[in-house]
């Protein structure tokens, strides 16, 4: 009679995840840096390191951590960059809303993007 091993469950099920990926960028269906594809990876690379802690498969341990890693950095770095992105927008957009020529006011205000969150106020007069 067939024995159930869950870490042999949870490799296939790993292993699908990476390929199920790996189809789908081959194909131009999703991009690498795409969160839903950063999120398979993830998924794939957790389960796997998961199977490697119930077998002790240090060499699997190391590597599937690097991808848990690499692929946490990614998205952190993809999504400060929105943010940044995002905020750059936001004070361009003040910037444009709200200059006024010298004639029309002794104090004006200028936004001046900043590399964080928000914009800084800069008042000049």
């Amino acid at each position: 009679m067939f024995d159930f091993d869950v870490r042999i469950a949870l490799q296939f099920l790993g292993a699908i995840i990476y390929i199920v990926q790996y189809i789908l960028v081959q194909s131009h269906r999703l991009e690498a840096t795409h969160p839903s594809s950063l999120l398979l990876l993830g998924s794939g690379a957790g389960i796997l390191l998961v199977s490697s802690f119930m077998g002790y498969d240090w060499g699997l341990i190391l590597l599937n951590g690097a991808w848990v890693v690499m692929v946490t950095t990614t998205y952190t770095v993809r999504r400060v960059r929105r943010v940044e992105e995002a905020a750059l927008a936001d004070a361009v957009l003040v910037e444009a809303e709200t200059h006024t020529t010298p004639a029309q006011s002794a104090s004006e205000t200028y936004y001046i993007p900043a590399r964080t969150e928000t914009a800084q106020a800069v008042s000049v007069g």
